[in-house]
């Protein structure tokens, strides 16, 4: 399980510097051997050799010749699982990109793969990051196996991933179950259209609960985020017996207070990512509208329960690399 260690380089006459880790305490005057040793204004290491279920201690070190300063201690516990959801597992699908082969998304949770439809491809990024290209005119990926019912009357349910646009001014689907019968998480669209004479979208969900359809958009149009709508963002709602919240980069965007449960009352839906879904058939289908996501997607996905805002800033914090 990848562990992401981040400082800050306050010594710029550094030879280097070391990563320590243990499963006990790291005493200074005594560290195991090093890790890993790192060149001079490096900030930043990744331990991809962390096994999942263990507690860690790791300290970070500065030298220069025999001169060896030590960080502070810190301790990572890696019994995170289900896609570094801290409170408790995911139930319907995750998708981190990484295990790709042919046209099929493996799921992490072992439950529901994805098909990808008009020939989307792998993409790397950063250091061990995987991501979905789509092409923003053709492509998504068709959820296999899994189908919203009718008699669901969903209390809890949260869904998201991470997203990079090549068109913040293009209406994009990011997750859709029909917005009309279930829920659609999109940038701009008829829940995140642009307001304020922005040219750039907002996120918004669209949905239905007992009470009927419901469009509820951000507060933030893209290029409200750091001037930097062209970067990596974190997408994600909750709704909680009626309370939608809508998350972007680990903070609230927006929140609304209708109904008491999500869903239709007529029809079945499959699930699409990267446009919108009109599909009863589970992996196939209908879509619509044909707003087709422009850029990389990863880190995709759904759950039947409430995830806290602890865990996703916990996520965001973790970034869209595994």
């Amino acid at each position: 399980m990848p562990v992401k260690l981040q400082w800050v380089d306050e010594n710029f006459s550094e030879d280097g510097f070391r990563v320590y880790r243990d499963t006990v305490t790291i005493d200074p005057n005594s560290p195991p051997a090093a890790l890993a040793t790192l060149g001079a204004n490096v900030t930043e290491y990744i331990d991809t050799t962390a096994a999942a279920g263990t507690t860690y201690y790791y300290r970070i070190s500065t030298y220069l010749g025999s001169v060896e300063l030590f960080s502070d201690e810190i301790t990572v516990n890696t019994a995170v699982t289900n896609g570094d959801i801290i409170g408790g597992p995911l139930d319907n699908f995750f998708w981190k990109m990484d295990q790709i082969s042919g046209s099929t998304i493996t799921d992490e949770l072992g439950k529901n793969n994805g098909t990808i439809v008009g020939g989307a491809t792998q993409t790397t990024f950063g250091t061990t990051g995987y991501a979905l290209q789509l092409n923003g005119t053709s492509q998504y990926v068709a959820i296999q196996n899994m189908l919203r019912l009718s008699t669901e009357n969903i209390t809890e349910l949260s869904a998201g991933l991470w997203f990079k646009t090549n068109q913040p001014a293009q209406d994009q689907v990011l997750i859709s179950f029909d917005r009309s019968e279930f829920y659609r998480l999109e940038i701009g669209g008829d829940a995140g259209g642009n307001v304020g004479g922005y040219t750039q979208r907002r996120i918004g969900v669209g949905y239905r609960t007992d009470l009927g359809q419901t469009d509820f958009g951000g507060t933030h149009n893209l290029e409200d985020l750091d001037d930097n709508w062209d970067g990596w963002h974190l997408a994600v709602f909750t709704f909680d017996n009626g309370l939608m919240t809508l998350y972007i980069d680990g903070w609230i965007d927006n929140q609304l207070d209708e109904g008491s449960t999500i869903g239709s009352n007529s029809a079945n839906r499959a699930g699409f990512v990267g446009v919108g879904s009109e599909s009863a058939t589970p992996g196939g289908g209908t879509t619509g509208p044909d707003y087709y996501m422009n850029g990389l997607i990863t880190k995709v996905f759904d759950c039947n329960r409430v995830l806290s805002q602890e865990e996703i800033v916990a996520m965001y914090n973790q970034g869209p690399e595994l």
